[in-house]
């Protein structure tokens, strides 16, 4: 018997000191500062900067003399006579902000971070005010709860916006057209024809079904 009560113990804390771990990123966020440094190697290799968060949403410059030791802080590169370095981006497209219009059907988002720096998570709410809802780490994922018509942005730590999207069960107008402009821009020659009151299944449709038929025949000539 008491054999049995140790064993069952030692189960119990082991399943919470694992739950402890899995949220471990989750419980410092935004609460541990300073806990990395990326080094930017200028030339001839003696002197190196790196940007370190310093507090929730704020972050400081600081330039090293690996040979003298010095060291200097600044708000930003330009403070410390070096070139402002290009903002992180996940497209060449420009991000255009918009409000949440509606709120349809409960459903839920993965945002996977495949870039090199932490990114911060905000939902757009009806009236166009950002609320915070935490971030994600370089290199990690993680799940969100949301609602079809809901519109999240995603911005680096230091307020630059990266992406903005929107849940629906069809790809929105706004999205469609900054792929037409894109290709308009490039001088690319395309089809483009909208199908009105269809949902993704639209090439399924007999006008659809008719539209594809007729490209395939006029460019795929024998």
């Amino acid at each position: 018997m008491k054999l049995l009560s140790l064993f069952l113990c030692c189960s119990i804390a082991s399943a919470a000191d694992f739950d402890a771990a899995l949220s471990l990123a989750q419980r410092t966020e935004n609460k541990v500062f300073r806990d990395r440094v990326k080094p930017n190697w200028l030339p001839y290799g003696k002197t190196f900067w790196y940007r370190v968060q310093t507090g929730p949403g704020t972050h400081e410059f600081v330039l090293i003399n690996a040979t003298s030791g010095g060291r200097k802080a600044a708000p930003s590169l330009k403070a410390l006579g070096l070139p402002e370095k290009e903002a992180v981006k996940t497209s060449a497209m420009k991000v255009e902000l918009r409000t949440t219009t509606r709120t349809v059907e409960s459903s839920g988002l993965k945002f996977i971070n495949q870039l090199s720096e932490d990114v911060e998570l905000y939902w757009i709410n009806q009236e166009g005010e950002h609320q915070r809802y935490g971030g994600v780490r370089a290199g990690l994922e993680r799940e969100q709860h949301t609602f079809e018509g809901h519109v999240w942005l995603i911005t680096s730590r230091t307020g630059e916006h990266l992406a903005v999207g929107e849940l629906d069960t069809n790809v929105d107008p706004a999205s469609t057209m900054q792929v037409v402009a894109a290709l308009q821009k490039v001088g690319k020659t395309f089809d483009f024809m909208p199908i009105a009151s269809t949902g993704h299944g639209a090439a399924e449709t007999p006008y659809g079904s008719k539209l594809i038929t007729d490209f395939l025949v006029r460019y795929l000539k024998p």
